[in-house]
């Protein structure tokens, strides 16, 4: 397999595998609202990023793996 091609799989398998990608079909001023909702009733929510975990902190909601923050 060429180089270019290897790259261009490993990219795929990357975008495949972010959360983001695994919507369902649901809009992302969705996809947030749900993570933004999570964020204030149990404190914590996947990052909807990275796949992280988002926390509450202050008014915002920050992940500890990719920095996302969500307010």
């Amino acid at each position: 397999m060429a180089a270019t091609a290897l790259f261009e799989e490993q990219i795929q398998m990357r975008r495949d595998r972010r959360p983001c990608a695994l919507t369902d079909g649901i809009t992302l001023g969705q996809l947030l609202t749900r993570a933004h909702e999570a964020v204030h009733t149990r404190g914590a929510a996947d990052c909807p990023v990275c796949g992280g975990v988002l926390e509450r902190r202050g008014v915002q909601a920050r992940c500890g793996s990719c920095g996302s923050s969500l307010s």
